[in-house]
């Protein structure tokens, strides 16, 4: 009982850290203009208090969701906007407390979590962000309880799972497209792929100079491969001394280095 108990608390303290923020996000979003549309028009929506994005891990979720809250700050159908990462807490049980610090709900002392956040939202439109839920599905209850009691609540939640309220609409989100290496288009077309822009976003944060180019064009398309989540890995050579440095030592030939770090797409995709 202690263990549990110790647990719970240092969940809530990781939590505290940024609850209700929005979190800061290294890399801009990339493609994915379609979907931040589609998804800020149904939050916008009168009819939608709930929608989930759902997906495979590191398909982009959470930076989905965040790039559309961003995109609404300042927006007059809301008067404010609040996050919760929920992936610190180990049981559903603690989800009612960590949505109540999220949208600034004072202690409820004795009294119900839930109650003195009905009581803190009323029907102001806010929009909840709440970030991976599919663990802690037994939850779901608590925010259909806040749905049905507060009528300006709209919560967006990402989950790899539904939430199974009656509320609940859902948008899959699907890997970013991929390059076929049989048929590569030109370079600047080539670029233009979302997975292939992502992944030259995240190597020229390690080294700027690098450049997709004729002679490796073919070798970055081939980094690609599928698996069996959906999900994509792109993995490049890098020798350990180098990157160091920051800097990244391209082996655009060799599919099978001896030393090599993987640059994995689903970290910088959410």
């Amino acid at each position: 009982m202690k263990n549990r108990t110790a647990t719970a608390k240092r969940s809530e303290m990781l939590l505290d850290q940024a609850l209700g923020a929005l979190p800061p996000q290294a890399a801009k979003l990339i493609g994915r203009d379609d979907e931040l549309a589609t998804v800020r028009a149904q939050v916008l929506a009168k009819d939608v208090r709930l929608l989930t994005v759902i997906g495979p891990g590191g398909v982009g979720k959470t930076r989905l969701a965040v790039a559309v809250a961003e995109s609404l700050r300042g927006n007059p159908g809301f008067s404010d906007i609040r996050f919760a990462d929920l992936a610190p807490l180990p049981e559903p049980t603690l989800v009612a407390a960590a949505i109540a610090r999220a949208v600034g709900a004072p202690h409820a002392g004795d009294g119900s979590v839930l109650e003195a956040t009905r009581n803190h939202l009323g029907a102001r439109r806010i929009l909840l962000v709440l970030d991976n839920f599919e663990h802690l599905l037994e939850a779901a209850t608590d925010v259909g309880g806040l749905l049905a009691t507060c009528s300006g609540l709209v919560v967006l939640a990402t989950s790899r799972e539904p939430l199974h309220l009656r509320w609940e609409r859902t948008l899959p989100l699907r890997p970013l497209a991929l390059p076929d290496p049989k048929h590569l288009p030109p370079l600047e077309r080539l670029a233009a792929v979302p997975a292939v822009a992502l992944f030259m976003e995240r190597a020229r944060a390690a080294d700027p100079n690098f450049m997709l180019a004729a002679h490796n064009a073919e070798a970055v398309a081939r980094r690609f491969r599928p698996r069996s989540s959906g999900v994509s890995i792109c993995s490049m050579p890098v020798n350990r001394r180098c990157f160091g440095t920051r800097r990244f030592s391209w082996a655009a030939g060799h599919s099978k280095p001896r030393n090599r770090w993987r640059i994995r797409l689903e970290r910088y995709a959410g």
